[in-house]
This record gives structure tokens, sequence and C-alpha cells, in this order.
């Protein structure tokens, strides 16, 4: 290219209308690539406001200790199966299969899903992983994906399964509000031992699970709790000390699986077991009720006691108190009679 001084006009136009050419050329392609860029990040806001949406849809999936493993950075926090100890929850509704038959559709879904979001928000307060909803039953695990010590897992489960229990009068209002008169009970079994964790299922669809003896022993200790009760193993009871949670023995259960009977525990806050202390609980109606349900003498002696040790020396005191009120008790017999 000639130096400008020495370029006539005549290529002097020349060189401006080709340079003005390759600058239009310039903006040209700038305004396309400003336009796809603009379109880009249109394209990705949309992408990333997707996937917010995609994932806030898998949380109400999954419990929230395994929805941060999966979203976590970094390698090596693949849930891979293991041998760990954890505490295992099981509860369901008492006579919800009648409820079924006897409730529309429509009020039964909505009472379902209130006691679900309700039992779902204890769950998270105290760090539970919920493993499924199986119809009206509650499955929750502590000490997978995230281990912490098994004397917490424990007491954190049963507080939980207490808390659960407190929140039925609330939920019984709501549900007889919706027409369903009978309102809502629920059981409560706990167990706590080693169960293998991890991703069970096909190529196709997996879940992150537990399986073993132990998990099994849960679902029986759940189907032989009393109706608005809890029932917890020994293997449980022996990791709790917490002041403000009393237990009392209730006898032992058989689980196949397992060589040895698992003896079983009842606990309650020890602030209702007082109230419970300060009622009479040996009057009239409560005898005759206890016959009534064919529930034996002995057997509801042992709901007040703490521990089998001393389970003799309440039995004999339970006698001398019976002695006591034994007239009252033939007299009230014949009057009914």
């Amino acid at each position: 290219m000639k130096d400008v001084k020495e370029m006539s006009l005549e290529e002097l136009q020349k060189e401006y209308a080709t340079l003005d050419a390759k600058l239009k050329d310039i903006e040209s392609v700038h305004e396309s690539v400003s336009n796809y860029s603009a379109e880009m990040e249109e394209y990705l806001q949309q992408k990333n406001e997707q996937i917010e949406s995609y994932m806030k849809k898998m949380k109400k999936y999954l419990s929230n200790q395994l929805y941060d493993l999966i979203t976590s950075e970094g390698e090596g926090n693949e849930a891979t199966f293991k041998r760990t100890r954890v505490t295992i929850f099981f509860s369901d509704i008492v006579g919800f299969s009648e409820m079924t038959d006897a409730v529309e559709p429509e009020a039964l879904s909505e009472c379902l899903n209130h006691y679900l979001s309700e039992m779902s928000s204890v769950v998270k307060k105290y760090d539970g992983t919920l493993d499924k909803f199986i119809g009206d039953a509650v499955m929750v695990f502590f000490g997978a994906p995230v281990y912490k010590n098994d004397e917490k897992h424990a007491t954190d489960c049963v507080k939980m399964a207490l808390e659960m229990m407190a929140k039925l009068p609330d939920i019984n209002t709501f549900w007889k509000k919706k027409g369903v008169s009978e309102g809502v009970n629920i059981r409560i079994g706990i167990n706590t031992g080693y169960v293998t964790v991890g991703n069970f299922g096909s190529d196709d669809r997996t879940d992150y699970t537990i399986v073993g003896n132990n998990v099994n022993a849960a679902s029986r200790l759940e189907s032989s709790a009393q109706p608005g009760t809890i029932l917890i193993s020994q293997t449980t009871r022996d990791l709790i000390e917490d002041e403000d949670i009393s237990f009392s023995f209730k006898g032992s259960i058989k689980v196949k699986g397992i060589h040895k009977p698992i003896k079983t525990f009842e606990p309650v806050l020890k602030k209702n077991m007082e109230q419970l202390e300060n009622e009479n609980v040996f009057d009239i109606d409560n005898f005759l009720t206890i016959h009534e349900d064919g529930i034996s003498l002995s057997k509801f002696s042992l709901n007040y006691v703490d521990d089998v040790d001393n389970t003799k020396e309440k039995l004999k005191l339970f006698k001398a108190m019976l002695k006591e009120v034994s007239k009252k008790v033939q007299k009230e017999l014949r009057s009914r009679i």
C-alpha cells in the first residue's frame, strides 16, 4: 500500500471505499455476534431457571442429605454400598385401609398429604434421611449418607418420634374438619443395627435405601406397637441418655432372621409420665376398662416401671393397692351385671 501522500485522489477514493466495505462487514459481524451473545445469554438464563426448577422438584423426592450428596461438587461423592450402623424408624396410620373405603378419595388425599407434610417437617428438623412413603407408612433412618455418632442418631430418632406423636392432636383437628371423624392415630417402631446402605434397583431406576434384618426388625416393632405408642429395641434404648426421656419395658418379640428375642421399650417424655403418675390409674373405671380390653393386671403394671430389675417390687406394690380397692371393684362389678 502506497503512502497516503503519494496516492492520487482516485486511489484514495478506492482505498476509502475498500476500507468502508470492510468496516461495514466488521460491523455486521459484530452485530451478529452481539445478537447471538444476547440470544445465548437469554437461552442460558432460561436453562438455568429450568435446571433450578428441576432441582426443586428433585428435592421433593430426596432427603436433604441425599440431595446434598448428589449435588455437591468434587469426586467421591457417589452413594456406594457399605455396611454401617443406623437407627431405623417405621410408622403407619392405624386403620388407614378401612378409612379408604369409608372416606371420599379427595378428602382422604388432602388429609394424608397434610399428615405426611407434618411428619416430613419433623424429619427435616431432626436431620433424618426420609427413605420413602409407603402409602400411609413412613420410613426414615439416621446415620447415612452422613454419619455422626450412634448415640445422636438414636436420640434424635426417638425425639423425632415423640414430636410426631405430639403433633397428632392438631392433625386430628384438621382431619375432622375435612370430614374424617375417626381422626388419625399412629404407631411407631424404632431399631438400631447394622444394615447395607446404597443404591438398589435396575439400570434404569435406583433407590438410595437400606436393607437387612435390622430393617425387618424395625418394621416388626412398628407392627407390634400399640396404637398411639412408640416401641423401640434395646439396642436403641441403650444408646440414649437423655434426661427428658424415660423408658418402660414392654416385653420381648421374636423376629425372623434374628436369633435372640428383641427386648422392647416404650419411650415417654418424663413430663408426660409425671402427668400420668399424678392421675389415679387404679380407679374403678380404669380397672374395668383394662379387663374389657383383655389386658392383664400384671402387664398393666409394667407400663409404669422404669426397668426390668424393679418389676417385682412394683408388682408387690400393685397387689397391695389392689387389695385396698378390691371391695370397691366387686361392688361396682355387681352393680353393672
